[in-house]
C-alpha cells in the first residue's frame, strides 16, 4: 500500500512538471513572436521615416540649385 502511494505521488508530481515545462514553453514562444512583432513594427517606422527625410531631402536640394541658377519661382521678381 506505501508503494502505491508514493507512485501515484510520483505521478502526480511528474504530470505537474510536465504542465509546468508546458506552459513555460508556449509562453516563452508567445513572448518572443510579440518581441519579433514589436521589432518589425519598430524597423518599418524606421524605414518610413528614413524614407520621408530622403523625399523632403529631395525638394531642399532642389530649391538650392533653383535658387543659384535663378530659374526658382521668385526668379522673374528680382
Amino acid at each position: 500500500m506505501n508503494s502505491d502511494t508514493s507512485l501515484d505521488e510520483k505521478d502526480n508530481r511528474m504530470h505537474w512538471s510536465v504542465i509546468i515545462i508546458g506552459l513555460s514553453v508556449v509562453a516563452s514562444t508567445v513572448l518572443f513572436i510579440v518581441g519579433l512583432v514589436v521589432a518589425y513594427k519598430y524597423w518599418q517606422k524606421r524605414k518610413r521615416q528614413h524614407e520621408q527625410a530622403r523625399f523632403m531631402k529631395l525638394f531642399e536640394d532642389t530649391d538650392d540649385i533653383e535658387d543659384e541658377l535663378g530659374i526658382g519661382p521668385l526668379s522673374d521678381s528680382i
